[in-house]
């Protein structure tokens, strides 16, 4: 069975089950085995508040939509710019920071290149978060580099 049959088999079964007051037709063995992956990931929705946007299979962990998922790293990229700009950041917090902005960034990338239509407004969207990823890495980095120079003279 293709990926489209299961997709409306599993509509169908949601408007018979909405329109007859059936139970959850998620535990509807019969359709769980004919959706596979598929109807799992389907049935994920983004836990942020008012947020109905379905979470990609990439981001199941987050439990968060693409746009979320953005907007967190984007989020965390300005708190670790300000935690650098003290001046007072060890060294095994640097790491951890690199490797935060590896993953996320692989990630991100995955998502991207993975084979979803994407709208051009979520390309941009995606596009403005590695800048950020980017941006925030070369601060951290120079930040960095700074204290170790600083750390020898001293």
């Amino acid at each position: 069975m293709d990926d489209r049959q299961a997709i409306a088999d599993w509509n169908s079964a949601a408007a018979r089950s909405w329109i007859l007051g059936g139970g959850d037709v998620t535990s509807d063995k019969n359709l769980s085995s004919k959706l596979g992956d598929l109807g799992r990931t389907m049935l994920v929705n983004c836990e942020m508040v008012g947020c109905k946007a379905r979470v990609p299979q990439q981001l199941e962990e987050q439990k968060r939509c693409l746009l979320h998922f953005t907007l967190d790293l984007e989020q965390t990229c300005m708190q670790m710019r300000r935690e650098t700009a003290t001046g007072q950041t060890r060294r095994e917090r640097y790491d951890e920071m690199r490797k935060y902005m590896a993953e996320h960034g692989q990630k991100l990338a995955q998502l991207a290149t993975g084979g979803a239509t994407l709208t051009d407004e979520t390309k941009a969207r995606i596009l403005s978060t590695f800048l950020t990823l980017m941006n925030c890495r070369e601060n951290i980095e120079r930040v960095a580099a700074r204290q170790e120079n600083e750390r020898r003279i001293g």
